[in-house]
């Protein structure tokens, strides 16, 4: 049998002893210790609240220093959402950049998937593989071009291949500074009455409950 220094693919294990910066926690080197002295342990990493607003209920979680984002994480919000809200209610879930597992598990049973991408080549290149993920899950997919203006010759390939793919461009979120002083001050853009970009973000929401209605 092969020894947990042997199994284990993060090189976690070395003359003995374990590094716990270097563990990912798989577990591979429990199943083989014969005298099973190594066990996993459950470790925090994660506060989870819900906030009441004026809007509606915030599922929220504070994380410890150095703590990263999960699947489970994600899934352990959306349970608590769903305690604090209606059948017939709207669920916005914020998901996190890429197609790891904290998005599969943003993106599980939902009905209709905002993308936001920018235009620049890798831009569109993330725009496919998220959208590969969505299909997979069977979810509707809708796009929004986020700085659509800085760069309109690639914001013009964006559109085209929602074209191809029969996807439709719900939104299309102009250069704006007034977001840098919306982000400096933790106020939401909507507060900016002058702001271009709030102005384009709500004519967007009024196209996606259109479409979410039909």
């Amino acid at each position: 049998m092969k020894s947990g220094e042997e199994v284990c693919k993060f090189g976690a294990i070395k003359n003995w002893t374990i590094d716990p910066f270097s563990c990912e926690g798989c577990g591979a080197c429990t199943l083989v210790c014969p005298q099973n002295a190594i066990k996993l342990v459950d470790e925090k990493t994660a506060d989870t609240f819900i906030t009441k607003t004026d809007k509606g209920i915030i599922s929220r979680a504070m994380m410890g220093i150095g703590s990263d984002g999960s699947g489970k994480l994600v899934t352990e919000l959306r349970k608590n959402a769903k305690r604090f809200t209606e059948n017939n209610s709207i669920v916005i879930l914020d998901g996190s950049p890429g197609i790891g597992c904290s998005v599969i598990a943003s993106i599980t049973d939902t009905d209709i998937a905002l993308i936001v991408t920018e235009p620049t080549r890798s831009g569109l290149d993330d725009l496919k593989r998220i959208l590969e993920l969505a299909e997979h899950f069977e979810t509707q997919v809708m796009i929004c071009v986020n700085k659509y203006d800085i760069n309109p010759d690639m914001t013009s390939q964006i559109e085209n291949f929602a074209r191809e793919k029969n996807l439709f461009v719900v939104g299309k979120i102009p250069f704006d500074k007034l977001v840098m002083k919306s982000v400096n001050t933790l106020r939401p853009i909507t507060e900016f009455a002058e702001s271009p970009a709030r102005k384009a973000i709500e004519e967007m929401w009024v196209r996606m409950n259109s479409l979410m209605k039909k």
